[in-house]
């Protein structure tokens, strides 16, 4: 099982503004056992059949108390199914997602918050976004190649840095194949966001990737990339349907 996806199940919704935070939108799932101005602790419960609206998570540490199969639904309209297993405990990433308890079993939980500063003023829209780049790279990581397809427009048009020409969607992992039919595997060290600017259905987002290409040794060189994509909603669903990447040749700011 995906760490990654399992621990959206059950992660303490980020204090992001429009009412993301699960505690404000589904108290009757969450009770308060502990907070103050580091960590945010929850009880978490999900009845058979119950249904949480779309929320947001950062990142902390989740205890499975009792398990269930439950239904993940997300902001770029992918959904899909996963057992969340009694007595793991996971670090989990930030993301935001719906969430239906699909199985017969009620799930329980304690969850762990852990508190970051956020940037000023991020809208609904904005977080979505950032919770959609770091996907990307979970997806890469993961080698999840269909949810990464998933996040690119039909009409995608895109000039990659490692690419002789600009490619469209068709090609848009050939760059992740070329390595994993090496035996080499995908390690994120580090994104950091620069600027985004949503104006309407269009958004930019530019930010730096620093990754690495393991082989089997569990060796390889860090790299830092520039990204810019340029997003359009459709359907109420977010898919990148432009972008640049460029090696970065000094650190970043």
């Amino acid at each position: 099982m995906k760490p990654t996806i399992l621990i959206s199940l059950l992660a303490v919704a980020s204090f992001t503004a429009h009412g993301q935070d699960p505690v404000t939108t589904s108290p009757k799932y969450y009770k308060v056992l502990l907070e103050n101005d580091q960590v945010r602790v929850l009880e978490y419960r999900l009845k058979a059949g119950e249904k949480e609206p779309m929320h947001s998570h950062p990142a902390g540490v989740v205890y499975v108390l009792s398990g269930a199969r439950v239904k993940f639904s997300y902001p770029d309209g992918r959904t899909e199914e996963k057992p969340a297993a009694s007595g793991e405990t996971i670090w989990r990433e930030p993301t935001t997602h719906a969430v239906e308890n699909v199985g017969d079993t009620e799930v329980h939980a304690i969850a762990v918050d852990l508190k970051t500063a956020k940037p000023a003023q991020v809208s609904e829209d904005e977080q979505t976004l950032w919770d959609l780049e770091h996907a990307y790279w979970r997806y890469v990581q993961d080698h999840d190649l269909s949810s990464y397809s998933n996040l690119w427009h039909e009409r995608f048009l895109g000039w990659p840095s490692v690419s002789a020409a600009p490619v469209h969607k068709d090609h848009i992992a050939d760059w992740i194949t070329a390595q994993t039919s090496k035996g080499l595997v995908f390690k994120t060290d580090e994104v950091k966001p620069a600027s985004i600017q949503v104006t309407g259905d269009v958004a930019m987002v530019c930010y730096w990737i620093t990754f690495r290409w393991l082989d089997h040794e569990g060796k390889g060189a860090a790299q830092t990339v520039r990204i810019t994509h340029a997003w359009l909603k459709t359907a109420n669903h977010w898919r990148i349907i432009g972008g640049m990447s460029m090696p970065e040749t000094k650190a970043s700011p």
